[in-house]
């Protein structure tokens, strides 16, 4: 997937995000949401590895019903491998990626 389909598969991920009435609606959004930001990251060594380190780096932002159905599919990672608040393999434990 290239930029400009990433970034358009992000908009569409958000706008369902956004406007989903249920939390199981809403996953679906993060699930996209999450893909397009693995086709950035080529390091990652699979979807299903990547989305728990995603969803670990992110959690804060996510609903909590939302987030119990994503972690029950995609357990938190012993060791993490993405930042808080980021999406970009191997930054966890990088002081560039320090969030305020």
């Amino acid at each position: 997937m290239q930029y400009p389909d990433r970034e358009e598969f992000k908009k569409s991920a958000h706008a369902l995000i956004n406007g989903a009435q249920t939390p199981e609606a809403r996953v679906e959004g993060y699930l996209m949401l999450m893909e397009a930001h693995y086709h950035r990251n080529p390091k990652a060594s699979d979807f299903q590895i990547y989305a728990a380190h995603w969803l670990a780096a992110n959690e804060r932002e996510i609903e909590q019903s939302t987030f119990n159905l994503l972690v029950a599919r995609f357990p938190t990672p012993r060791e993490r491998m993405i930042a808080d608040g980021y999406s970009d393999w191997g930054s966890y434990g990088d002081p560039s990626y320090k969030r305020d």
